[in-house]
């Protein structure tokens, strides 16, 4: 199986590398065939070579396939359910503040559907889900996941239809809701079992579960970061907003490369998942 090639914009070769080679700014490189690639200029040979070793030519879309891939492997487990809390974490991803901003986005696509069907106009489509991805959510769940679009002017349905894809390929598609589609969009955060590391501690004081909930949503801000810009090079006052709480997310990073030598190993692991440069 071929791992995907992910290099950080920053990252150099090191100099004990072989001579041509060393000292490389590879990650400017590899971004540079990105935009190559993206204007249609980039060699088929080179293309090829690139996708053999695993090449990720969107960044974003690749976040997206990876989180979906998570999601249903959580539904799976959960009964069909796709409601984790915002701060669990399956199979080492952060699939609750992932379900929490498809949620986010899917209730922004129906209410910009029901007032583009009250005819309003010049609502902007940024922030929405397009079809694709809400019959991807829908598939991936046995209820509760957002259901496709239809054309404008449709009423709502009580139950999730898939149908064709609008006229126009470049716009979203106009939401269509059914009461499963609200309630996941809209959904309440339950309490129940959210993978390996997302409860705390049961018994023990307060405290301890005050920073176990704590170091828990810096790593969720930490994992959120990555997957949204692909690295973990966060600037020293940067504040990551995660279910709507704001965690000094710079100041943690700084802290935790200070205090490397007496992070627990299970804590260095996390980051160094998420490409951490110590």
């Amino acid at each position: 199986m071929i791992s995907k090639l992910r290099v950080p914009y920053t990252f150099v070769t090191p100099e004990d590398w072989p001579a041509g080679i060393s000292g490389h700014p590879l990650g400017v490189w590899v971004a540079d065939q990105r935009c190559y690639y993206a204007a249609g200029t980039l060699e088929p040979e080179r293309v090829a070579e690139l996708e053999a070793l695993g090449m990720v030519w969107s960044v974003q879309d690749t976040a997206w396939a990876e989180g979906l891939a998570v999601a249903r492997s959580y539904a799976t487990a959960h009964d069909g359910v796709l409601l984790p809390p915002a701060t669990a974490v399956w199979e080492g991803y952060p699939i609750g503040t992932w379900a929490k901003n498809q949620r986010a986005a899917a209730r922004k696509t129906f209410h910009n559907a029901e007032r583009r069907a009250a005819d309003e106009t010049d609502i902007p489509h940024a922030g929405e889900l397009p079809q694709s991805r809400l019959e991807a959510l829908e598939a991936s769940t046995r209820d509760g996941a957002p259901s496709a679009g239809t054309s404008p002017g449709n009423a709502p349905s009580a139950s999730p239809t898939h149908t064709s894809r609008p006229a126009q390929p470049c716009r979203p598609p106009q939401a269509r809701s059914s009461s499963k589609a609200k309630t996941w969009a809209h959904g309440s955060r339950h309490s129940g079992t959210a993978g390996t590391s997302s409860c705390p501690p049961s018994n023990g004081s307060s405290k301890a579960r005050s920073g176990w909930n704590r170091r828990a949503r810096n790593i969720a801000a930490a994992r959120q970061f990555h997957a949204r810009e692909g690295h973990l090079r966060v600037p020293r006052q940067h504040v990551e907003t995660v279910d709507g709480e704001p965690v000094g997310l710079g100041q943690f990073v700084n802290n935790a490369r200070r205090r490397a030598a007496t992070l627990s190993a299970q804590r260095r692991a996390d980051l160094d998942e998420l490409g951490m440069r110590w």
